[in-house]
């Protein structure tokens, strides 16, 4: 009996939701249809005719505006599917014959089942385009691996950023902290990268290994490639993703049996990950800022004179200075609430 009950989960509430993920995936069609026209209609033209493409010249259909659209839709399918009221969702569902891991479970396959019709929709489009360019097409060997990589880029990627986003849900209350803290940790890899920049650039370009590693993954993500090799790194790149996708996959399993009702009143659920973001907002101002006010004394108090390395330790020691008064303001922010409480 508890077998069919749990069947029957998978149809809990998706009244609500099919409707809006029929217009997500029949805008998904059409943004694929669009992306496939495009390349068929002038890359495939341009790769038979031009003869400046050398043998190992490779573009494939999913750019890296691809993935960005594969990113978003995935993110929309997991936030319809997941709801908004997930306190509610949670409370009404386990109050009958299912455990919690039933309900990831079913979130779980719904996005699996909306990857699968964002790939329906993409070998439709392609198997048209072939059809309707065969002449075109029949010249070109190389076609049906292309098609081919780029189904294992999309499907590597999708399972890397659904695993992100079960973990994300393992952590949040509610789906407004999920997009806060998606939006939250852009943001904070963005002013990592703004203090780390001449540091990466540096390395970038004495390291031959480190510059490799950036090449391989521009390449993977944009779906070009300039020399040999490439369907090898595809490979070895898109395992490695769909491996760690499919660990944070099994990490947000274990962390659903420590998710308890009584604790969705709070923004963040679980202890480690009120202390990563806490650490995370005490910080960002001090790493927005940095740069900015780095190169500013750069230019008004030594004409950019400083080094790289004297440049990288002003910025720590802003990062640190602002730092401690971010956690000062906090603590005074959170006593203000509590003597407001009481």
């Amino acid at each position: 009996m508890r077998k069919y009950l749990n069947k029957s989960l998978l149809y809990q509430g998706d009244s609500k939701i099919t409707l809006f993920l029929s217009i997500v995936y029949l805008v998904s069609f059409s943004l694929n249809k669009g992306m496939v026209d495009t390349y068929f209609n002038y890359y495939i033209r341009s790769y038979l005719y031009n003869q400046n493409y050398h043998i190992n010249d490779i573009q494939l259909m999913f750019t890296s505006l691809g993935m960005f659209y594969l990113w978003i839709y995935l993110i929309i399918c997991y936030l319809i599917i997941v709801g908004v009221h997930k306190r509610k969702k949670w409370s009404l569902l386990l109050s009958g014959p299912f455990s919690k891991l039933d309900i990831r479970k079913r979130e779980l396959v719904l996005i699996i089942i909306s990857l699968l019709v964002f790939l329906l929709s993409f070998i439709i489009t392609v198997v048209q385009n072939i059809y309707l360019n065969y002449e075109i097409v029949s010249y070109i060997a190389e076609i049906k691996r292309m098609f081919l990589l780029d189904l294992i880029r999309v499907i590597s990627i999708a399972i890397i950023i659904i695993g992100g986003l079960a973990l994300l849900d393992s952590f949040f209350s509610n789906i407004y902290y999920v997009i806060g803290s998606i939006v939250f940790i852009f943001l904070y890899l963005l002013a990592i990268l703004a203090n780390l920049e001449s540091l990466i650039y540096r390395y970038a370009t004495s390291n031959r290994v480190f510059n490799l590693i950036l090449d391989n993954i521009r390449s993977y993500l944009g779906g070009y490639s300039y020399y040999g090799n490439y369907v090898k790194r595809v490979l070895i790149i898109s395992a490695a993703l769909t491996i760690a996708g499919i660990i944070l996959v099994l990490i947000s399993k274990a962390l659903t049996k420590h998710i308890y009702v009584e604790n969705m009143n709070e923004g963040i659920l679980l202890k480690f990950p009120k202390k990563a973001f806490k650490f995370m907002s005490i910080t960002f101002p001090g790493m927005a800022l940095a740069p900015l006010l780095s190169n500013l004394i750069n230019e008004f108090y030594f004409s950019y004179r400083l080094s790289f390395n004297i440049l990288f330790i002003i910025k720590l020691l802003i990062i640190t200075g602002l730092s401690f008064i971010s956690c000062y303001l906090l603590k005074m922010w959170d006593n203000n609430k509590k003597d407001i409480y009481y």
